[in-house]
């Protein structure tokens, strides 16, 4: 596993978060992320996702997701189906009241998991493949049965 772009930026376009599913409004700050792990047969699967500080913090904390490093997920956990009560989250009473009403909208929701897009790159060909799938299945492809 590995985080290859951990960065901080600020949007220029409306973005969907890869952990709780709402929007990235335009201007907003969030993170971008590119990083790899390997699959069972040892090829790498790319992934790039943009998550909200704050989800990114809450995932990172509650271990979510695949690949966990200091530097932040490396393919980050999905929140509604991960989190059945807002108390569950750590340090809820120091979240502000904005991000509270946005988890509280999000938590415990029937959203599906979204189907996010992966890429393989095979180094002999160059060629890039791209697939699109939930984290879970993913999770079942690189980190077996």
């Amino acid at each position: 596993m590995a985080v290859h772009a951990l960065r901080k930026q600020t949007t220029r376009k409306r973005r969907v978060c890869a952990s709780c599913g709402t929007y990235i409004e335009k201007g907003s700050v969030y993170w971008s992320r590119n990083s790899s792990m390997g699959d069972r047969e040892g090829r790498r699967v790319y992934g790039f996702f943009s998550t909200h500080p704050e989800c990114e913090e809450v995932v990172h904390k509650m271990g979510i997701g695949l690949g966990k490093t200091k530097k932040g997920m490396s393919f980050p956990g999905w929140l509604p189906s991960s989190v059945q009560d807002v108390s569950e989250i750590p340090h809820w009473d120091t979240i502000e009241d904005s991000i509270q009403r946005r988890f509280k909208r999000v938590v415990g929701t029937k959203k599906k998991e979204p189907h996010l897009e992966y890429r393989y790159y095979d180094p002999e060909t160059k060629q890039r493949s791209a697939f699109r799938a939930t984290l879970s299945t993913v999770e079942d492809l690189v980190v077996g049965p």
